[in-house]
């Protein structure tokens, strides 16, 4: 008798591949198209989005080895703020020679004794201009090779000062990323330090405007109205450069620079509130401190002085030295002989 055979059932082999566990992924996908958006960027837009929208454009800065924007931006920084120096310093020593220049135009018609043209005196015979004096003779504009040097050298002194100001607020920002447990991200500070300083182009830009339509140079920030302050004048020494150095620093464009100093260390670096506003509170005490205790700025001082008291007086103009006039200031009569009656005709 044939022995059947029993075979196993046939089951159906699953031929689909398990899937792979899913990946944790670094970089979310709407920082990935942000990112991408943003180095397609013009630098005008890009300009425009660091000041009106610093929030997303924090958001989305690229690593700086991706994109050479904020080169470009930097350089554009730079040569605006040397401009502005070197027109500011123009037209303040224009200004200081101007107020202490107190000659006159002398009119060769004037004559020896104080006449105009006769009464006796020596007519040199000069042709008078047309506003009366000496005719003016034209001289040659054209800077001097000490002016140039003295021009780039203000230019390059306002343009190390920006960087040196970069360098410090790239150093501050370090610590935004170790009190998160993150390495450091020397690219991102940079960039941050240099956007964070667009609005002080601005208002270098805008100066420049004003200088250029003829606007005169004015106080520094708001230390034109620091003197209005009644508990001024009661500060010590230090606390009146610290204030004036304070005020001469409070614009609107500086406040502005601040908070995109701390909207890049609290999106662009991922920090917690309070490190970005600590990084920003160090800053500005750096602005203001650092330059009164360097010796770079002092208050100006209070030219009213009280009149001494031992200046000498003539003893002459005193009341009482005038024989006409007695101590108390009221006019005496000088005595004069009495009157001796008159005597009466002579007999003859």
């Amino acid at each position: 008798m044939a022995s059947t055979r029993t075979q196993p059932p046939i089951t159906e082999v699953d031929e689909k591949p398990k899937s792979p566990r899913r990946q944790v992924q670094t970089t979310e996908p709407r920082e990935l198209q942000l990112t991408e958006h943003m180095t397609r960027r013009s630098l005008v837009s890009q300009v425009g989005m660091a000041l009106m929208q610093p929030a997303n454009f924090y958001r989305s800065l690229p690593a700086s080895q991706y994109s050479r924007q904020w080169v470009w931006v930097g350089l554009l920084i730079l040569g605006l703020v040397g401009f502005s120096a070197v027109r500011y310093d123009t037209l303040k020593s224009d200004d200081t020679t101007a107020a202490t220049d107190t000659s006159t135009p002398i009119d060769e018609g004037i004559s020896v004794d104080g006449g105009k043209g006769g009464g006796g005196g020596i007519d040199f015979g000069g042709i008078p201009s047309d506003a009366g004096g000496a005719p003016t003779t034209t001289t040659d504009t054209k800077a001097t090779p000490e002016e140039v040097t003295a021009k780039w050298s203000t230019a390059l002194e306002a343009a190390g000062e920006v960087v040196l100001q970069w360098i410090v607020i790239a150093i501050l920002l370090i610590e935004v990323s170790l009190l998160r447990g993150r390495k450091p991200r020397m690219g991102h500070n940079w960039q941050i330090a240099i956007y964070s300083s667009l609005p002080l182009a601005l208002m270098a830009a805008l100066q420049l405007a004003y200088y250029y339509a003829g606007g005169k140079i004015g106080q520094e920030g708001m230390s034109g109205l620091i003197d209005q302050w009644k508990g001024y004048a009661d500060l010590s020494e230090f606390q009146k450069n610290v204030a004036y150095s304070l005020s001469t620093r409070l614009t609107l464009f500086w406040l502005w620079s601040l908070s995109l100093l701390y909207l890049g260390a609290r999106y662009g670096l991922k920090g917690r509130a309070w490190s970005a506003t600590l990084v920003v509170l160090i800053w500005a005490g750096v602005l203001v401190v650092g330059p009164v205790v360097a010796g770079w700025v002092e208050a100006p001082k209070d030219e009213t002085q009280a009149m001494p008291s031992d200046v000498p007086i003539d003893p002459s103009l005193q009341p009482g030295s005038d024989p006409l006039f007695d101590g108390g200031g009221n006019e005496t009569v000088p005595e004069t002989p009495s009157e001796q009656p008159s005597r009466a005709p002579m007999k003859g």
